[in-house]
């Protein structure tokens, strides 16, 4: 497996540098974020399955058109905000806002995101004592099934490396030029080589994980009950389809969103898409708000 198609993989998921870098580098201006450099945990796992979940419903036409147009006219710029915010009440307060008329797009869109990442983390990525190596785990198996086919020998850790490395410089570019500290400049810059060494810890775990990982652990956070991933899964079937490009019918979106799911990504998927269609039902005055708190 080349590094090209490693790296292709990883960088074809809209949207995922700006929530990456607002999940890895807090802004200052963020609600509590309270310092611009954060280790807080990430799961590059929810974040595909949230991806999905707006390309199936752009796929199924299964929103009305402003919140679909505001997703998708704002949909870069809306990861960079849905990432700062940390509870429910924020996102919640703009959906109030927007079924009211009174609150822009770009916020809606937001809004919108965010309920659909929270509820694929709900499924995928909840709170546990063992969160870090199950998350760990299952972006590695994420790595894997966006990089190679599953029959496929996984790509070697230093190809792996290599191309998450290119995804690090990236995103450094973005956030380097983020306006020091002016009360205390070296604690800004020392904060600042503790998260890129915080990162590159990060990423050759990851790298490990996916190549070589341990044949215990890999069971429990991956192939356990129900598995990550399943090959018999309707609904998984159709997402590969939907990452190859090939066209789907809405029709067909719609039957199998609605069939009983074996992988647990899948009902991540369906968890959100079923999320996403209550806040725009209730956004267009067709769904009642209690629907928007449950993930």
């Amino acid at each position: 497996m080349s590094v090209a198609l490693t790296r292709r993989a990883l960088l074809g998921l809209p949207g995922f540098l700006p929530f990456l870098e607002t999940h890895w580098s807090r802004a200052e201006a963020a609600p509590g974020a309270g310092a611009p450099f954060s280790a807080a945990p990430f799961s590059l796992v929810t974040f595909a399955a949230a991806e999905d979940t707006f390309a199936l419903v752009g796929c199924a036409h299964a929103l009305p058109g402003r919140a679909w147009d505001t997703l998708a006219e704002h949909h870069e710029a809306a990861s960079a905000l849905a990432g700062v915010w940390r509870s429910p009440a924020e996102p919640l307060a703009e959906l109030d806002a927007a079924a009211r008329g009174t609150r822009a797009d770009p916020r809606l869109a937001a809004a919108l995101m965010w309920l659909v990442h929270d509820s694929a983390q709900g499924v995928l990525a909840p709170p546990a004592p063992d969160a870090a190596e199950r998350n760990l785990y299952r972006d590695g198996a994420l790595v894997r099934a966006w990089s190679a086919p599953a029959e496929a020998t996984p790509p070697e850790a230093t190809v792996i490396l290599e191309a998450l490395h290119t995804l690090e410089r990236r995103l450094f570019v973005r956030i380097h030029t983020i306006e020091p500290d002016s009360e205390d400049p070296t604690g800004w810059i020392e904060k600042l080589i503790d998260w890129r060494l915080q990162r590159s810890a990060w990423l050759e775990s990851l790298a490990r994980v996916t190549a070589s990982p341990d044949p215990g652990l890999w069971a429990r956070h991956v192939n356990g009950t129900p598995p990550l991933y399943a090959d018999r899964d309707p609904l998984l079937h159709l997402l590969r389809a939907a990452r190859r490009g090939d066209r789907l019918s809405s029709a067909d979106v719609k039957a199998r969103i609605e069939l009983p799911s074996h992988a647990l990504y899948a009902q991540a998927v369906r968890a959100a898409f079923a999320r996403l269609q209550a806040a725009s039902h209730y956004v267009e005055g067709r769904g009642p708000r209690a629907a928007l708190v449950t993930r």
